[in-house]
């Protein structure tokens, strides 16, 4: 993804560039844009600088940015797990939340000049109401603002398909 990022940037030639990411791209986008160390790896790697100052809209659209309570059933499962996956946490609080993700959300680089976040509390696959912790999952640290929908919307993928106008 870092790759292709920095490809889009130097094939257009564009000062800045907007950025729609969905799902489980959105905490992946979000690491590519801010650069820097990866500990949550097996092998840590760097991922250079931070590519923020050539982003000026940063969209994402049901990301879980502060784990997925289904992952306390199986924090086994590589999506799940503790290093880089969307464990939560233990149940009494935010403690123990994924290597990749603490990293990612204590880090304060914005991932663009505009950062926005869309989500249904009533999406079929983050579900509970899109609450870890008493907090949207698909709300970050650095978002300006958000857009949350109720029943209007409440399948994963129609939120990326149906809210290409918003």
């Amino acid at each position: 993804m870092r790759a292709f990022t920095e490809a889009v940037i130097s094939y257009t030639g564009a000062a800045k560039i907007d950025v729609i990411s969905h799902s489980m791209g959105v905490s992946l986008g979000r690491r590519v844009i801010k650069g820097g160390q990866v500990n949550a790896a097996a092998l840590p790697f760097n991922l250079g600088p931070s590519l923020s100052n050539m982003v000026d809209t940063y969209i994402g659209i049901a990301g879980a940015n502060w784990g997925l309570v289904n992952c306390y059933l199986a924090p086994f499962i590589p999506t799940c797990n503790v290093l880089n996956g969307f464990y939560p946490g233990y149940a009494i609080g935010p403690m123990g939340m994924s290597t990749y993700l603490t990293e990612l959300n204590n880090n304060q680089i914005r991932e663009g000049s505009h950062i926005y976040s869309l989500f249904s509390v009533m999406d079929d696959l983050i579900s509970y109401g899109d609450i870890v912790y008493g907090r949207y999952t698909s709300v970050w640290p650095t978002v300006d603002a958000q857009k949350v929908y109720d029943f209007d919307i409440n399948c994963h993928m129609k939120l990326r398909d149906d809210t290409a106008s918003v």
